[in-house]
């Protein structure tokens, strides 16, 4: 798995190879003690691409900046093991007896993620695959690990989800005020570190700045705000058809505070971009909230 690991990042290809064989979780290893002191991946002119700040063994700070790749190599160098520990956590939730009905199902959704990755974005894909590689695990099975809520939802299996915006009359001084009940223990994500993920792209082409809310090992956008104080996030629906033809909801919030400034640009690109799951899309800002 490693040497396919590093052949899928170093082939520039937009494609997550689909692994050979069943998935195979890595050893959970052991958590990290908390430390305020921040752990750095710096590049070869002595430049930092990723700054870790551990709050405590529950929580950490991740700043990662530079290219596509040089912000998943330093995710996945600082936070490996809790890399390696997400995606285990995931297969074996997938996977929930060692059988051949527990392999199927977990084959099933890594073949469902395969279909949703021809939607997201080119760079993301490549943030996806160097943090793979560096934290040595298999860019599909990293790639499971980040869509397989929607996945499951398509395959039939419900998850829920909790935020919400306030503004004007609900709140005091009439600034908007938006977040989420950060309730997702268990779920496949026993295993997780929840993290708060700093995001400053730079480059041609590159995204605005954002922040978000998720576990280590996760790139998409749970819940998401940008540098211009865009917020994005949702709200699971049971109505019309899930499918795996479309953006998945957390990358498609990713999008919004990537490409976006106003709840305008939220609007226009939830309208222009090919959807998944039936979800409930709130994009709020400064100019109020939709």
């Amino acid at each position: 798995p490693n040497q396919a690991t590093a052949a899928t990042a170093q082939s520039g290809s937009d494609r997550v190879d689909e692994p050979r064989d069943p998935p195979v979780p890595p050893e959970a290893p052991a958590p990290v003690q908390a430390s305020f002191w921040p752990a750095e991946i710096k590049d070869e002119a002595g430049a930092w691409n990723g700054r870790l700040v551990r709050l405590d063994e529950h929580l950490a700070i991740l700043t990662v900046r530079g290219s596509a790749a040089q912000r998943g190599t330093a995710h996945g160098k600082l936070l490996r093991e809790e890399v390696r520990r997400l995606v285990a956590s995931v297969n074996k939730f997938l996977t929930p007896d060692n059988g051949a009905q527990g392999r199927q199902q977990c084959a099933a959704a890594l073949k469902g993620a395969l279909v949703m990755e021809r939607f997201i974005e080119p760079d993301v894909l490549e943030e996806l695959k160097a943090c793979a590689a560096a934290a040595e695990v298999h860019a599909g099975h990293l790639l499971l690990a980040q869509l397989f809520g929607d996945v499951n939802r398509a395959l039939g299996t419900h998850s829920f989800c909790s935020s919400f915006a306030a503004f004007g009359p609900a709140t005091k001084g009439g600034k908007p005020v938006a977040g989420r009940n950060f309730d997702y223990a268990g779920h496949g994500l026993e295993g997780g570190l929840p993290l708060i993920l700093q995001e400053l792209p730079q480059g041609e082409g590159a995204g605005r700045p954002f922040v978000t809310i998720g576990y280590a090992g996760i790139l998409n956008g749970w819940t998401a705000l940008n540098l211009d104080g865009l917020f994005a996030c949702n709200n699971t629906l049971f109505a019309g058809k899930d499918s795996l033809e479309g953006m998945s909801t957390c990358f498609l919030l990713r999008k919004i505070v990537e490409r976006g400034q106003t709840v305008e640009d939220g609007v226009r690109i939830l309208k222009e971009t090919p959807r998944a799951c039936t979800t409930g899309m709130l994009v709020a800002g400064r100019n109020g909230a939709a």
